[in-house]
């Protein structure tokens, strides 16, 4: 209203509604008036005045169509906001060129600290956003662990300009970098191949040391990964003195059935999940960690792992009714 009396006072004279129009002298209120925006709101929807207004309603305003009201309404906003954003805008500037100085004193601050660190870690997704900090630092050796499971782009926004040597480390026979489009990987035949690792396309076209004996599991289980992947590996003579599963007559156990997932995504508890999850197998587990704590081992000797989360999370739920369950990604 006060935008309308003081730029467009003819319009408003048009729109307004004054409290002689809603009571009478003596007291009384006057029909089919239900405010002081009455006008503005028969306007607006394209209704005609009450009778005794209809003198006021005369105007050029009243003779707009429903489209060219809602278009003079938006002009008339346009102008009352116009000041604000302006104001909005500067006030935005301000607060980004604090932030930014903020941060600038921030980053001398790391700066000071991380010069006087011999070792540095972080993801690689904090060293790009991080990149002018620790290109300040201009570590000369960078160490890349699971490199193989790192997409390209992310190691070499990992370097800094005097990096004088890049270690990597990982295995490119295993899991690859994640990528959610198929068309771009290296299993769907189209040569985008964005999910091969550095590490992956270097060691395919370079010597690389690779782990000749291991240290961790007994030959029975270590045959599977040589039969399958790793042909030259050897067994360090130390796991030959791992004992014998309690309560089983292999340390390698297959089970095969045939019990298909629950039906779109629901357990035997009804409740619906995005995971897949397995009722059967999950008893199962239940079932083995119960006779395996009976032969005498404790709850901490044993590891479940399942590829799925809504699985982990009835498989929790489960076994905390017979055990404490830790969980770990």
């Amino acid at each position: 209203e006060p935008h309308l009396i003081n730029n467009h006072r003819e319009s408003w004279e048009q729109l307004r509604v004054s409290s002689s129009d809603i009571e009478d002298g003596e007291g009384f209120r006057v029909q089919g008036i239900s405010g002081e925006d009455h006008l503005w709101k028969c306007w607006l929807k394209n209704k005609k005045p009450p009778p005794t207004l209809r003198e006021r309603a005369r105007g050029h305003l009243w003779n707009l169509s429903a489209e060219d009201r809602r278009k003079q309404k938006l002009v008339w906003q346009h102008e009352m906001y116009e000041s604000e954003r302006s104001e909005m805008a500067l006030a935005l500037q301000t607060i980004k060129s604090a932030r930014e100085e903020l941060k600038g004193l921030q980053q001398v601050t790391d700066a000071a600290i991380l010069s006087k660190a011999r070792v540095i870690g972080c993801t690689t997704t904090k060293a790009a956003m991080c990149k002018e900090l620790l290109g300040g630092v201009n570590a000369g050796i960078v160490l890349v662990e699971e490199a193989a499971e790192i997409l390209e782009a992310h190691v070499l926004t990992s370097l800094s300009p005097g990096a004088k040597r890049l270690i990597m480390i990982g295995d490119h026979k295993q899991l690859r970098p994640k990528c959610q489009h198929y068309p771009l990987t290296v299993e769907s035949g189209g040569c985008f191949d964005l999910n091969r690792s550095l590490f992956e396309r270097l060691a395919l076209a370079r010597p690389i040391a690779t782990l000749g004996t291991q240290h961790r599991m007994h030959p029975d289980i270590s045959s599977i990964p040589k039969l399958v992947t790793y042909s030259d590996l050897s067994d360090a003579s130390s796991v030959l003195s791992h004992p014998v599963p309690l309560g089983l007559d292999s340390r390698v156990v297959f089970i095969d059935h045939k019990e298909l997932e629950d039906v779109d995504g629901r357990g035997d508890d009804g409740v619906e999940s995005l995971s897949k999850t397995n009722t059967y197998e999950r008893r199962m587990i239940v079932a083995t960690v119960q006779y395996l704590l009976q032969q005498g081992y404790k709850p901490e000797d044993l590891v479940i792992l399942t590829p799925y989360l809504g699985q982990m999370m009835k498989l929790q739920a489960d076994l905390a009714k017979h055990v404490e369950v830790l969980v770990d990604d």
